[in-house]
């Protein structure tokens, strides 16, 4: 009966989706390998940008991976540093609590052709879909705005990505090859299952849905449950997350999960609570380092545009271009490592980031007290127009 569920809500969000239309198709590449390709859609195809980001209409971001294997870690990076790049410090942690939900549920390594829809239906909120499983779900509408701005912002993680995306026109070959990147059948079952099997195991614990606006601790319980309310937008197009305490936050997608063994009632609810105390103190534990890795990327972006000189052959001949870095850092904050994992049209500009991100380090030494910190560093070079008379 479960599995019928996720049929049906798959099938009711594709049939809201219905009056979409593709905003544009982009392939995302680091190091000249492409990652994977993405599609946007919006009830408002026509729109820019700015107004798309600051929108509450129908919108869905479709993800397909191109490469055969995506690490859990570095499909979490690119949203963590897209969003950091394009928000406020205020912003973020508005957000903190559903970024951490939602950079949990995608705890797994990811397969080529593997399906990821983002999407803010009409009902409200912000579904997570996997291969055709509704994973996840939650209450604020804007949180996709956030999330959508990691490819569209100012700032995005790839130029060439972001003007794709807004770009009306659909190469036919690249629409190809999406439509061509699709899980096995295999792929798709077992995604299921393992959701199935997972609140199926909740429902057995007996765990009692209470309903709410979001019920954290089971993603797929969100399926069923009836429409969150729908919150409205401050000015600003970011609303605040919902007001939920951190231990609501859902556990990651489990990997394994065997029957559960028969236990006296008291004993299973002993069981139950010790369980969600450690959760408690993983989410707690969880949403912290998440705020404080922005925080960080804010700073050292700032700290690296400081150092940022625009070379004078590259002014004379009125070069501009955005070149994308990987940089390494060591528990102290000195660089370890710099690559450039997508260049501008310029030499003279790719150059000039590399020594940039040479000249800011070192860097204060990051959160976590980890042997390595890797991020992402976008820096820009662009003209401005002369003023008018």
């Amino acid at each position: 009966m479960r599995a019928l569920v996720f049929t049906v809500a798959f099938l009711l969000s594709a049939g809201s989706a219905a009056v979409a239309e593709l905003r544009g198709l982009g392939r995302f590449e680091q190091l000249r390998e492409a990652q994977f390709i993405a599609a946007l859609y919006s009830e408002s195809p026509a729109a820019s940008a700015e107004q798309l980001l600051r929108g509450n209409e129908y919108q869905r971001m479709e993800i397909r991976i191109a490469k055969p294997r995506v690490s859990a870690k570095r499909f979490r990076q690119w949203w963590i540093d897209g969003a950091a790049i394009n928000n406020s410090t205020r912003v973020l942690e508005r957000h903190i609590e559903d970024f951490a939900y939602f950079t949990d549920l995608f705890d797994v390594q990811l397969l080529q052709g593997d399906q990821i829809i983002i999407e803010r239906p009409r009902a409200g909120g912000v579904d997570f879909w996997l291969n055709d499983t509704r994973i996840g779900h939650v209450a604020a509408p804007q949180f996709f705005n956030l999330l959508l701005s990691g490819w569209i912002g100012e700032v995005s993680l790839s130029p060439r990505f972001r003007t794709a995306l807004l770009n009306r026109s659909v190469d036919s070959g690249l629409r190809q090859q999406f439509d061509q990147l699709l899980p096995s059948a295999e792929r798709v079952a077992a995604v299921s299952a393992v959701f199935a099997e997972a609140a199926a195991g909740d429902v057995t614990a007996g765990e009692e849905n209470t309903g709410g606006e979001r019920e954290r601790n089971d993603p797929k319980a969100a399926v069923v449950q009836t429409a969150p309310v729908i919150e409205q937008p401050l000015p600003q197009a970011i609303t605040p997350a919902p007001a939920a305490a951190l231990a609501a936050i859902a556990a990651p997608l489990p990997l394994a999960r065997g029957p559960a063994a028969p236990e006296p009632e008291a004993e299973m609810e002993a069981d139950s609570d010790s369980k969600a105390a450690v959760r408690r103190a993983e989410v707690a534990l969880s949403a912290q380092r998440l705020l404080q890795r922005q925080k960080y990327v804010n700073d050292a972006l700032i700290r690296t545009n400081k150092y940022s000189r625009y070379p004078r052959r590259a002014l004379a001949t009125r070069q501009q271009g955005q070149v994308l870095l990987n940089i390494t850092l060591d528990r102290d904050g000195h660089l370890a490592e710099v690559t450039v994992v997508q260049e501008s049209a310029h030499s003279l500009l790719n150059k000039a980031a590399v020594r940039a991100v040479r000249r800011a380090s070192p860097f204060p030494p990051p959160p976590g007290g980890e042997e390595q910190f890797t991020m992402i560093v976008p820096i820009s070079f662009k003209l401005v127009a002369d003023l008018p008379n």
